[in-house]
């Protein structure tokens, strides 16, 4: 019997622990869609739908729908957000509407919008429908996988 044991990941579920950076000085245009955490420093234009959390640092600007289980905003977002959780923090500003069960806006944040509850646990989505029919842009994938053994998330582009 050894102390030691390689555990290895179900195969099936998302690897949650990845992180994608959108850098400083990065523009995207595109709608991206991940199973792990997402951090933006540069621009992304476009729908983002992640599994996991979004979180715009101060120098990040989204101009899109934001579909994810906590979304922190210390940057700049003008579009919509559904979540569970939103943080708009002293620095970030949400220009959009908001449907989440819970929001907090530091003292210096800004909020300019309306919010809507959100009951059910489940992510619906409706939000994020809405944006898609006013405009059809490319999807950017994101996904981590296991039979690879670098750590590196492989990204694809699909126009549609």
């Amino acid at each position: 019997m050894g102390l030691f044991t390689k555990s290895s990941p179900s195969k099936t579920s998302p690897n949650r622990s990845a992180m994608t950076i959108v850098a400083q000085g990065t523009s995207l245009l595109g709608d991206i869609k991940l199973e792990g955490k997402l951090h933006i420093d540069g621009t992304v234009e476009g729908n983002i739908r992640s599994e996991h959390s979004v979180t715009v640092g101060r120098s990040g600007t989204v101009k899109g729908t934001i579909l994810a289980e906590t979304v922190m905003v210390s940057g700049h977002v003008d579009g919509d957000i559904e979540c569970e959780a939103l943080s708009i923090e002293n620095t970030g500003t949400v220009d959009g509407r908001v449907c989440s069960e819970q929001m907090t806006i530091a003292e210096k944040g800004n909020f300019i919008g309306q919010r809507e509850k959100r009951e059910e646990k489940a992510l619906s989505g409706q939000l994020m429908d809405d944006r898609e029919e006013e405009e059809q842009r490319p999807s950017i994938s994101a996904t981590s996988l296991d039979d690879d053994d670098s750590n590196e998330p492989k990204v694809s582009m699909a126009s549609s």
